[in-house]
């Protein structure tokens, strides 16, 4: 019987010693920075992508409402490792329409704003048309407040009502506001962690 060929390959112990404290180097320094810029990378994407599907859930009168979607970048050093996409304080009355719920007025009653209160470019209520604003007018017709819970103002033409008081005001959810950052999430950040794992490889020392 011919001689069976035998292919050996000889490693040296050391090399492994020394690929392992590499990898425990790049563990301990570098794979906390790639998920922490994958996980960034993600937060803007699903915040553009929640910014892009507004329109979709309301009728965005001012351009200015899609910079009330912000994203908190991820820290390296954070434990855990986490980016947060939500909205910024001004534009909190959006959570409501992302979970539902029962608004309650923390003082009185809730202001439930017609279609002619005016807004800023960023979404929010224009000074001079909010609830407080308008009740300090003369022209505020004050037994429509007592009696039926109208803030309304007298004008030439007749009269304007700007809100609506009630006791409460059920909200129900119609911006799909977690299932868009979810979405995202499963679309991108396998894609962006599998580059910034690659660019950490060749920049560790």
């Amino acid at each position: 019987m011919a001689d069976q060929a035998r292919l050996e390959v000889r490693v040296d112990p050391r090399e492994l010693v020394r690929f392992s404290r590499t990898m425990e180097l790049w563990a301990r320094d570098q794979l906390p920075f790639a998920t922490a810029a994958a996980l960034t990378d993600t937060a803007k994407d699903a915040t553009s992508y929640v910014r892009n599907g507004l329109v979709e859930s309301f009728k965005v009168r001012n351009p200015g409402l899609r910079n009330g979607i912000q994203f908190e970048p991820a820290d390296k050093r954070g434990r855990p490792i986490t980016a947060k996409v939500g909205v910024r304080p001004w534009a909190s009355f959006l959570v409501f329409h992302a979970i539902g719920g029962l608004k309650r007025a923390k003082t009185g009653r809730v202001a439930v704003p017609s279609r002619l209160v005016q807004r800023t470019s960023s979404g929010r209520v224009a000074a001079k048309h909010r609830p407080r604003k308008l009740r300090e007018k003369k022209s505020l017709i004050q037994p429509l407040v007592d009696e039926r819970g109208l803030i309304a103002l007298k004008n030439r033409k007749g009269v304007t009502v700007f809100y609506r008081l009630v006791a409460s005001a059920r909200i129900e959810p119609r911006w799909p506001f977690q299932r868009q950052v979810e979405e995202t999430v499963s679309a991108r950040l396998g894609q962006h962690f599998n580059r910034r794992a690659e660019e950490a490889l060749r920049t560790a020392r």
